[in-house]
């Protein structure tokens, strides 16, 4: 039974991080997390690029038969269009979290042109949906 109680605190999350994280600040974790969401949102950009370019094609394919049928996508073609939808937002969070670690001035640590391409990316997307 001691051995179970005194096991039971490896169990523990705060544990489990100070055991892989060791020695680690938290603003080092919080910079890390910060490029993989800049890596994830030019993702989210490029298949925003795919999505436009899925819609342009059928755009220009001639209908055929009612108009109320929903076509089935395949799987990695509705994963480019649902990505590619909601860039917009997931691109908006990102570049206000870039304008702040910039005001901190903290943005040294993330690759120079990734938060200009996105920020790009950003008024590409706000003049497609909304003025396009």
């Amino acid at each position: 039974m001691i051995v179970i109680i005194y096991g039971w605190h490896y169990l523990n999350f705060g544990y489990f991080l100070e055991y892989f994280f060791y020695k680690l600040p938290v603003t080092i974790l919080l910079m890390r997390l910060f490029r993989f969401l800049s890596k994830f949102t030019f993702i989210c950009n490029i298949a925003f690029l795919l999505f436009v370019f899925f819609r342009w094609i059928e755009m220009k394919k001639p209908v055929t038969g009612s108009g109320d049928r929903v076509i089935a996508l395949p799987f990695l073609k509705d994963l480019v269009i649902t990505l590619g939808f909601s860039a917009i937002i997931i691109n908006l969070l990102m570049n206000i979290f870039y304008f702040i670690f910039l005001i901190r001035g903290k943005l040294k640590n993330i690759a120079v042109g990734l938060p200009v391409i996105n920020f790009m990316f950003l008024l590409l997307q706000i003049a497609y949906f909304f003025f396009y």
